[in-house]
């Protein structure tokens, strides 16, 4: 498998997803486990972190997404 080509100051944190899930895990898990990897990543973790620019994600923006500061 080859590295995922993703300069961190162009990408996204969802775009980095994105690229992850389709270059990585689909190649390395069955057809139903990548279904549900997928389903967990579009309905749980990019409505909170898909637009943070992937340079600046920390794990503080993890663990406190601004949708559940407020």
């Amino acid at each position: 498998m080859k590295p995922l080509d993703i300069k961190a100051e162009h990408c996204t944190a969802g775009q980095w997803l994105d690229a992850w899930a389709e270059n990585c895990a689909k190649l390395q898990v069955r057809a139903s486990s990548y279904k549900t990897c997928r389903g967990f990543i579009e309905n749980h973790i990019k409505p909170a972190l898909s637009k943070i620019p992937l340079e600046k994600l920390t794990a503080m923006k993890i663990l406190l997404p601004e949708s559940q500061c407020h």
